[in-house]
């Protein structure tokens, strides 16, 4: 049996595609992906399509829109994310017990409902058991992040003088400090390196590292989503 994610314990999730599917590989699907993310970081009862559906019709008839979540329904707490074009990355804070599970999973099914509907398929989209590293100090979280942020570089689908304007990452955040990003918390960063100039030094000073290193060696472990 895997073990526990533990609330208010920060991780780096990630997940691939089945067979490695280019299903985050253009705009749109990246900008849907993240705003599906952005919606299910909340604990939610109302599907994401049937919100959007809503959300259009009150435009439509401009009623003002509802906020459908509270601080207290939060499930995660993000601080750094990369879309790649088979497989994601999150820096995230557990805040509820199975709040990683819960928010992966519904992001997971909700995105691949919609992929499948545009593109005519079936079946599942992501792998079934995503992985996760426990951050268990200041320098693993910073470490961890970095590696987040340089994952389109080391694939070579963006070069480090584009990755501040890059928008598939949350490095641009960081970059033109953005304190109210509806996704990313950034100031858990920003408090350790106290200027973005500071983190941008840390970020590039690494990147001949991480390039030899390709992935980050924490202890990993396999968590299978309730589906």
């Amino acid at each position: 049996m895997a073990p526990s994610l533990y609330t208010n314990e920060i991780y780096h999730v990630y997940n691939r595609t089945i067979g490695k599917t280019p299903a985050l590989s253009n705009q749109s699907e990246v900008v849907a992906f993240l705003n599906t993310v952005r919606y299910y970081k909340y604990q939610r009862n109302v599907r994401y399509s049937i919100y959007k559906r809503e959300i259009a019709m009150r435009m439509k008839n401009k009623i003002p829109k509802i906020d459908l979540h509270t601080p207290s329904s939060q499930l995660v707490e993000v601080y750094a994310y990369a879309v790649m074009p088979n497989h994601y990355h999150f820096l995230l804070k557990q805040l509820k017990k199975n709040g990683i599970q819960t928010f992966i999973a519904t992001i997971q099914n909700s995105y691949a409902r919609s992929y499948n509907l545009l593109e005519n398929r079936n079946g599942g989209l992501f792998q079934r058991s995503f992985k996760t590293n426990h951050i268990s100090n200041d320098t693993e979280f910073s470490v961890v992040s970095r590696y987040i942020h340089l994952n389109p570089v080391v694939a070579n689908l963006v070069d480090l003088g584009g990755l501040p304007n890059y928008p598939y990452t949350s490095y641009k955040i960081y970059a033109h400090n953005i304190s109210n990003d509806p996704l990313v918390t950034s100031t858990q960063l920003m408090e350790r390196f106290k200027s973005f100039s500071n983190y941008e030094r840390f970020v590039h000073d690494h990147l001949d590292y991480i390039k030899r290193l390709k992935e980050v060696k924490l202890h990993t472990f396999t968590i299978t989503p309730d589906r």
